[in-house]
């Protein structure tokens, strides 16, 4: 069984407090339409960058890196269901 999070701190919580495998996904994946997380210099992610104050809006290194963290999480979930293993969601 793998659970699933949106929150860090909980994730690290479940994971000192249960023997499964725990997968924090980033916030961003948690609604709106996911299309968007895939398109190249994503204007969601330049404005992310400028709103955490990263740089100014338009920097696009700071948007990549926040896109890369997005779809490193993505590929861990597409693989966890690959192996057919039950999952568990969390919603803090």
């Amino acid at each position: 069984m793998l659970d699933l999070t949106f929150d860090p701190s909980f994730a690290r919580t479940l994971a000192n407090h249960d023997d499964f495998d725990v997968l924090a996904l980033p916030p961003d994946l948690q609604f709106g339409d996911l299309a968007r997380l895939n398109a190249v210099n994503s204007n969601f992610y330049q404005f992310k960058a400028s709103q955490l104050g990263l740089g100014r809006q338009g920097n696009d290194s700071d948007a990549q890196s926040l896109q890369n963290v997005d779809q490193a999480a993505i590929t861990q979930l597409k693989a966890a269901i690959q192996t057919n293993s039950a999952l568990r969601l969390w919603w803090t």
